[in-house]
């Protein structure tokens, strides 16, 4: 598809070229390529930090995220300007997915916003040690009257519920919860969510606590902060468990 395309250098760029050498250890300025500007630094309860950038070069609103958890650079997700996810690596487990081609039901933030509700059904083609495979998606938001007011911005609150399937349709993991958006932007950030995965459950509250533009204290930052003697002490889950921005 045209975005693919359009973005092949810059994935590799952002992605791949750092598949050598200790990634994990990997610093904002390292992260993020020439031709692209870094746009937000959002530091999550569950010793969780985002980092967010964008690229000249990419159709406006295409954006890149990496994750850093308590041992350093979990992910880089790629999203497209609708936040359909395009390219998803993890450097925890060496894992990565790419979007397959024509979606079903592309995820669109647009509108999301303009409708208060948004589907998604897609396929994704996951690459790990353990070989290839199909995942398909599929999962609803809804907006609800809510805003929230964190660390003086204002967000828009989502309910979710997604589900992932292999390509025979067993099913993988699903998950409900809420979300927030930060509309200017049009960022998802991460909120209150449950997992369901093997007969298991986990619920989690990854909301974020500082959301930080550029040119304020803590900009840039790739160490986490909050609840981190938590997460080293085993008191609490692993935040990246299963999909820990519940979307890339």
């Amino acid at each position: 598809m045209p975005l693919r395309t359009a973005l092949s250098t810059l994935i590799l760029t952002a992605g791949l070229a750092l598949s050598a050498g200790d990634v994990r250890a990997q610093s904002a300025d390292a992260l993020v390529p020439e031709g692209c500007s870094a746009i937000l630094t959002v530091q999550y309860k569950q010793c969780g930090v985002s980092l967010f950038w964008r690229c000249d070069g990419a159709p406006k609103g295409t954006t890149w995220e990496a994750f850093f958890d308590a041992e350093g650079l979990y992910s880089i997700s790629l999203t497209d300007p609708g936040y359909q996810w395009i390219d998803l690596q993890s450097f925890a487990d060496g894992s990565r997915e790419t979007l397959q081609d024509a979606p079903a039901d592309r995820i669109d933030i647009r509108a999301l916003l303009e409708t208060g509700s948004d589907s998604y059904a897609f396929a994704m083609r996951e690459l790990s040690d353990a070989g290839s495979r199909t995942i398909r998606y599929a999962g609803h938001d809804a907006l609800t009257d809510e805003t929230r007011v964190i660390d003086g911005e204002t967000l828009r609150v989502l309910e979710f519920d997604i589900r992932s399937e292999s390509e025979s349709g067993q099913e993988i993991y699903r998950g409900e919860g809420i979300q927030f958006v930060l509309e200017d932007e049009r960022l998802f950030l991460t909120g209150v969510e449950t997992y369901h995965q093997d007969g298991d459950s986990l619920t989690d509250d990854y909301s974020p606590v500082e959301i930080i533009r550029p040119g304020a204290s803590g900009f840039g930052a790739t160490t986490p902060i909050y609840e981190c003697g938590e997460i080293l002490s085993g008191v609490t889950p692993d935040p990246a468990d299963p999909d820990r921005t519940g979307r890339a």
